[in-house]
């Protein structure tokens, strides 16, 4: 027959066991609403080209990084650019700006496509990581012009 404390021993066991059990939700864990993780993204300044004023080129050392989440349609990241840009570069003119891609092409759409822009559609497209992914800024008024 078994003693007393053994017993007490046993049945604490058991207590604890079931107590550790509900507390395994198996492989997956227990379900958890899917946080949207922001991307980080590269914008600079694009500028005319000193010699004909006609071809752009990316101002060099004005490169910021962005943290975006995946699904954000071009405005709101041009206004997330602008509002970075000018809080961090002071030299920003005011005025409309354009949301340009690396070969000086407006973004509207996904490069290749005419499905509207989503960072996330555009990173798939071109394979790089998110942190290798520049865009530029730069006044509309002088891109109309060239």
């Amino acid at each position: 027959q078994p003693c007393p404390p053994y017993k007490q021993f046993m049945e604490y066991r058991s207590s604890k066991s079931k107590e550790r059990q509900s507390f395994n939700f198996g492989r997956k864990g227990r379900f958890k609403p899917k946080e949207r993780k922001h991307v980080q993204i590269n914008v600079g300044l694009m500028v005319p080209h000193e010699t004909d004023g006609a071809d752009l080129k990316p101002l060099r050392g004005k490169t910021l990084p962005l943290f975006a989440d995946p699904e954000v349609a071009a405005p709101d990241l041009l206004k997330q650019a602008v509002h970075k840009m000018r809080t961090f570069n002071k030299d920003v003119h005011e005025g409309p700006h354009v949301l340009l891609c690396p070969d000086c092409s407006e973004v509207i759409h996904v490069p290749g496509s005419e499905r509207t822009f989503k960072l996330a559609e555009y990173k798939q497209e071109t394979g790089k990581a998110n942190s290798r992914i520049p865009f530029f800024i730069f006044l509309e008024k002088h891109y109309k012009r060239s």
